[in-house]
């Protein structure tokens, strides 16, 4: 029993650590942000060369034009429920290349990650843009399943003013157990300010099965992308909405939990990548049904 259970610890802990293949998808959804309206993203995904990054893995990706337009989504679900809660401090976990805090400068946005090449890069464009145009994010060194640099965020909050706490796609890498980790992160934030949590990172099987008749890997599509992340990611989603309920109950976190088309009205990326009329709205479609969760503490 104790070496079944020191070799599930091993595994986990050699998930968790630090890892530039996962660390380096944020090129792909930079990439793939450039096919929509968001400012900056064309412009921004240039000059990374997100595309190079895209164009190294396409082989395994499967049909990736008909999932593009939920990066779209999120980010912008995400932006609508900061600003409809009007909570103006804004933490986002493993930021990468993320320009949430370059495109709303009017937040006190705190931009995490535990990649100092990518902060460095992040703080550098930031520079440029909004040396005369708004708010500079902190751009902090934070790692978002260990805690390591917590005081980093805390150091650029203000005590008196809640908080919303945001990451999109760093639930899909890791397990259960890890997944706990990042969650009590966010709420001891929540726990010190008030305020929300707000992901869309927060998938079943039955939900995913479906999502992912729209862009099908092959299997051995599925062999090599697992082989590339040393990971098994379809196996790290909830069994089903009951269990993904349940995981954050316990945690305490009581939960709204919204459809993208309850959030965004447009997607920009369908119209540009199909023409035809059937295509986007089946895409448009699927997409919209996607959920975003907005949690909060249990009072």
């Amino acid at each position: 029993m104790n070496i079944s259970n020191n070799k599930q610890s091993t595994a986990s802990a050699e998930i968790e650590k630090p890892s530039k293949v996962v660390q380096n998808t944020n090129l792909y959804t930079t990439y793939f942000r450039s096919f929509s309206d968001i400012p900056l993203a064309a412009e921004f995904a240039k000059l990374i060369r997100a595309e190079e990054a895209y164009e190294q893995d396409k082989a395994i990706m499967g049909n990736i034009e008909t999932r593009i337009p939920w990066f779209e989504a999120r980010y912008k679900a995400i932006d609508t429920l900061i600003k409809s809660s009007g909570v103006d401090q804004v933490v986002e976990f493993a930021a990468g290349r993320s320009l949430r805090g370059i495109i709303n400068p009017q937040w006190n946005f705190v931009h995490t990650d535990q990649d100092p090449e990518a902060l460095e890069q992040m703080w550098c464009y930031a520079k440029k843009l909004l040396t005369k145009q708004g708010r500079m994010p902190a751009f902090v060194g934070f790692d978002a399943i260990s805690g390591e640099g917590f005081e980093n965020i805390t150091q650029n909050l203000s005590i008196h003013a809640p908080i919303a706490v945001v990451h999109e796609g760093l639930y899909t890498y890791y397990p259960h157990p890890t997944k706990e980790k990042i969650a009590i992160n966010a709420k001891m934030l929540l726990e010190k300010y008030g305020g929300f949590y707000i992901t869309p990172d927060i998938h079943h099987k039955e939900e995913m099965a479906e999502w992912n008749k729209l862009g099908a890997r092959s299997e051995e599509q599925k062999k090599n992308w697992t082989r590339k992340f040393s990971r098994d990611l379809e196996s790290f989603y909830f069994t089903d909405r009951e269990e993904s309920h349940e995981f954050f109950t316990r945690l305490g976190f009581v939960y709204e939990i919204y459809s993208m088309g309850e959030l965004v009205s447009d997607l920009s990326s369908t119209r540009k990548l199909f023409t035809d009329p059937d295509k986007i709205r089946e895409v448009d479609e699927a997409t919209k049904r996607m959920n975003i969760w907005k949690m909060s503490l249990r009072k």
